[in-house]
């Protein structure tokens, strides 16, 4: 290569370099007021200092005037929160040298773009309690897609990614992964996102396991500390029953083929892990389960089978213990396979005799999200749906350790319904929904999820409310706060996750 070429070729390189360390990119539009600006490093600088200015600025005079933030820091990447969505925003970088003298970088300009989800005139968060210890966490709502601070304020919303039918409240177990990804389900699919909504890696959804058109995605959604997605499947059986000989079977749903043989329509779940390609490395069907174990007796007071749809809901892998919890909404049940053999090693929960009627048990009832404590005990949100007049409840148990041993309940928290003049009876108002993590010190981060009534909070072992937050939306009809439904609520207690989060847009 001609020397001439060869000096060009690397001076344009390092203009490329220098121009590709620049966040946000020029005249963007972005998705979040908390805004992660990055800008060529100096020798030579003590500090650099992002100045931002309300509007769109090119005379420096002018943009000095309406500087609104100015962000210090040590390095050429520093993380601040602009004041508004829907707005023009110039900024520059300032150099202080080590004698204090200042250079400026070029003014930029981006803008923050906007959603009814982030109006907070159409939908707020109503603080009931504030935080103290986890008051620099954050937290990701389904029911808008949107982060918000401790203080409800909105930071981030989720994109339309997905296509023309877009709307947040199609959305489920939304969530930052490990890897500083977003990960989430949307009207059946799952996607993983950067920062700025942009695709990084979308289901097959091929029908291979479930054996339909499609794998019909539900529940939960999760990337695999290897790096692998988890995701639960559906999978639609026709499966012949047990004949009882009472009319009242047929009536209630189970059909006779051409030969007398009485079948149903179920409905079980999958479990699908895949790899970073969209291959297949992993699954297990619950329709293999459920014909080798008790539910085969499982029967409702019309003696209608009760196994229809037993509906999973949650699964938590261990995944240095290599097991895998899955639980059940429709039969109380929580099991507990081993990965990747499959078996099941024990079941907690309701099981069935031949003739029973009805199901209920002492430990939980229509129960959501359960995972495991760093303590190694097994605890979940129980919707507590059997005990009707009664609220949700956290749960904490210990497993059996023998064959000889049995459950022990460690502790249990029943939730409250603070926040609201009027609440109404608790009657079959939290049958779905819900969820619970534990936090970095021990205490609990929970949601409750219904149509009139939905909180988040954090309560502590010895049952103190730390934080909680109630989700409302504006009814125009009666110009009123309600509430709306969050399917999941999660939470992120270090600032490193959202530096890995803000930071992987670059990728």
């Amino acid at each position: 290569m001609p020397k001439f070429l060869t000096v060009y070729f690397f001076c344009c390189m390092a203009v490329y370099h220098l121009g590709a360390q620049i966040l946000p990119k020029e005249n963007s539009t972005i998705n979040y007021r908390l805004v992660g600006f990055s800008f060529p490093e100096k020798q030579g600088v003590s500090k650099y200092t992002v100045e931002i200015a309300s509007g769109n600025y090119t005379d420096e005079g002018l943009f000095v005037k309406n500087i609104v933030e100015s962000l210090p820091g040590d390095k050429n990447k520093i993380i601040g929160v602009v004041p508004s969505f829907g707005k023009e925003y110039t900024w520059r970088t300032v150099y202080t040298g080590k004698d204090d003298k200042e250079t400026h970088s070029r003014l930029h300009h981006f803008t923050t773009g906007t959603t009814p989800q982030v109006d907070t005139n159409i939908s707020h968060l109503k603080i009931i309690k504030n935080a103290e210890k986890y008051k620099d966490a954050y937290i990701l709502a389904d029911g808008t897609g949107v982060l918000y601070d401790m203080n409800g304020a909105p930071l981030w919303y989720l994109p339309n990614v997905s296509g023309s039918s877009w709307q947040a409240i199609d959305l489920l177990d939304t969530k930052i992964s490990a890897k500083g990804t977003i990960t989430y389900i949307h009207t059946n699919q799952v996607y993983e996102t950067d920062y700025n909504g942009k695709v990084l890696w979308k289901g097959p959804n091929s029908g291979k396991i479930g054996g339909g058109k499609t794998e019909d995605y539900h529940h939960e959604f999760t990337r695999l500390d290897n790096g692998n997605y988890m995701v639960f499947g559906r999978e639609n059986v026709t499966w012949k029953m047990p004949d009882t000989g009472s009319l009242a079977m047929t009536a209630a749903g189970a059909t006779r083929d051409s030969n007398n043989i009485l079948r149903q329509n179920i409905v079980f779940g999958t479990l699908i892990e895949y790899d970073k390609h969209g291959n297949i490395v992993w699954s297990w069907k619950s329709s293999n389960y459920a014909k080798e174990c008790d539910l085969y007796n499982s029967k409702t007071n019309n003696w209608r089978y009760d196994i229809n749809d037993i509906h999973e809901n949650a699964f938590y892998f261990d995944q240095q213990d290599k097991v895998i919890y899955i639980s059940y909404k429709n039969i109380d049940r929580i099991i507990k396979i081993k990965y990747p053999e499959g078996t099941v090693l024990n079941t907690y929960g309701e099981t069935y005799q031949p003739g029973m009627k009805g199901r209920g048990n002492n430990w939980f009832c229509h129960q959501h999200s359960c995972r495991r404590s760093a303590e190694g005990y097994l605890y979940m949100y129980n919707n507590n749906d059997c005990n009707r007049n009664e609220l949700p409840k956290l749960v904490m148990i210990k497993e059996p350790v023998s064959l000889a041993d049995t459950l022990q309940k460690i502790w249990e928290y029943d939730c409250t319904m603070d926040g609201i003049a009027e609440t109404g009876p608790a009657v079959n108002m939290f049958t779905g929904g819900g969820n619970v993590f534990e936090l970095p010190g021990g205490e609990l981060f929970a949601n409750m999820d219904s149509k009139r009534y939905n909180k988040a909070f954090i309560v502590d072992r010895d049952k103190k409310t730390l934080w909680s937050v109630l989700f409302e939306q504006l009814d125009p009809r009666s110009n009123r706060w309600k509430s709306f439904s969050n399917y999941r609520v999660s939470i992120i207690t270090d600032h490193k996750s959202i530096e890995n989060l803000i930071w992987n847009q670059e990728m």
